[in-house]
């Protein structure tokens, strides 16, 4: 038998693709700006809480210490018939004994009564007897080239009784800082002292 012709077989052809080294480059969508933007608002509002909070417990440290040696000194007054002076100044105070031979400090033993330092950035605001009073000095500020009487008296400028009897001159002590905030201590003739928080806006 002779040679069948061959069929001729059609190859495809191949297609080469070129492509072209672009480097892609492609900016944020608004979506993701957004996302960005409330995750920044969350970290700053996270911080200024934590600030406030900070702050705020401070406050309520001070204002809380304050009514705790106030009704130490009522019960010290009554329990062991002594007159106490509750001395105060802008960023301080202490509390004295009245004698006769004047206003003598506490003795060292009873170091809770001690003068007393405000932290930094917190200040006092005194109404005594209804009067609201200027606290312009601060304590500790006195010259060291004063005499210690005169700079005792230049340190603390206003101060609230505390009598053997348990009748206290009526007062509202406020601790107040910087950005407004402000947490009160207030006492009636009878020594009733308490915390009273935040004062009255409406005063």
């Amino acid at each position: 038998m002779g040679k069948q012709p061959t069929k001729n077989k059609k190859i495809a052809p191949t297609v080469v693709f070129k492509y072209k080294n672009r480097s892609v480059q492609r900016g944020f969508t608004l979506i993701e700006l957004m996302v960005v933007v409330v995750i920044v608002g969350i970290i700053i509002s996270m911080s200024s809480l934590s600030v406030n909070l900070n702050t705020d417990q401070s406050l309520d440290k001070e204002a809380r210490r304050i009514e705790a040696l106030t009704r130490l000194a009522v019960e010290e007054a009554i329990f062991n018939s002594r007159d106490i002076l509750f001395r105060l100044a802008k960023n301080g105070y202490d509390f004295a004994l009245i004698t006769d031979q004047g206003i003598q400090p506490f003795d060292e033993e009873d170091a809770v009564f001690r003068a007393r330092e405000l932290p930094s950035g917190l200040s006092l605001r005194a109404i005594i007897n209804g009067e609201e009073v200027s606290l312009q000095v601060d304590a500790g500020s006195a010259s060291s080239t004063e005499n210690p009487e005169e700079a005792e008296k230049n340190k603390y400028q206003h101060s609230i009784p505390i009598l053997s009897s348990g009748d206290v001159v009526p007062f509202e002590l406020y601790v107040e800082n910087d950005d407004g905030g402000s947490r009160g201590v207030a006492s009636d003739y009878l020594g009733n002292v308490q915390y009273v928080g935040k004062p009255d806006e409406n005063r």
